[in-house]
């Protein structure tokens, strides 16, 4: 045959053809992807017909359904960034409240040995001391394991908690040396260490408490809301 119609070719616009191609000189041959056989390209105007007849009358609700998709989807992410910017949030002031009762209960050390000799362990005031120091120690360990799953990332803040942590680890010192020597505990010995790693804690909350306000800042920013967001790093 020199030329025929296929019923699903022409479905697709195409028309197909003899391979001697008869009066297809000034059409586009090429292979059907349906039908595999050698066709004729549908002229575009009659392409852009058939595109308007059965999918024009679909394009509003496409669109509408389409918009109303990534609505959902930015909703969602928007809510789950705020979720997670404002538990950042929270571990930062847990953090610096812990930083302030552990040098809260250092200071209660430190005025048990500001009389003349080293108060007897058994005391009422030196337990209620080291208890609180205890519960300050323990309470400082949990916000530091939290800001590290919350907020790994911030290089600056985390030197400064370890900074804290150092001079915390210091302090310790001399009251590990009391709660070995009892009554024998010269505090002169040690009044040089306690002063510098007071000085130190104070230091290095000022430094946590000041770059937690310069994080807090740049995760309300827009750019970096939507950067976290779509690095996936919004919901880590």
């Amino acid at each position: 045959m020199d030329q025929a119609t296929d019923p699903y070719a022409s479905r697709l616009g195409h028309v197909v053809v003899a391979d001697r191609g008869c009066g297809t000189s000034a059409e586009v041959v090429s292979r059907c992807w349906w039908c595999g056989q050698r066709c004729v390209n549908v002229p575009t105007e009659r392409r852009l017909g058939l595109l308007n007849r059965y999918v024009g009358p679909m394009l509003p609700a496409l669109l509408g359904l389409s918009g109303v998709l990534v609505g959902a989807v930015l909703t969602q992410l928007f809510a789950t960034s705020r979720e997670w910017r404002s538990r950042r949030l929270e571990a930062m002031v847990a953090l610096a409240a812990a930083c302030g009762r552990v040098i809260g209960a250092h200071e209660r050390i430190y005025e048990l040995f500001q009389g003349a000799d080293a108060p007897p362990l058994t005391s009422d005031r030196v337990i209620r001391a080291l208890t609180e120091r205890s519960d300050a120690h323990n309470e400082w360990r949990i916000a530091c394991s939290r800001l590290e799953i919350l907020i790994a990332d911030d290089a600056r803040l985390n030197q400064a908690v370890d900074e804290f942590n150092e001079n915390r680890a210091a302090e310790s010192k001399w009251v590990l040396a009391y709660l070995a020597e009892g009554e024998d505990f010269h505090f002169a010995n040690f009044a040089e260490l306690d002063n510098k790693s007071w000085t130190g804690m104070r230091a290095a909350r000022q430094d946590i408490m000041a770059l937690s306000r310069v994080r807090s800042a740049r995760d309300a920013s827009w750019i970096t809301r939507l950067r976290l967001m779509f690095s996936g790093r919004g919901s880590n």
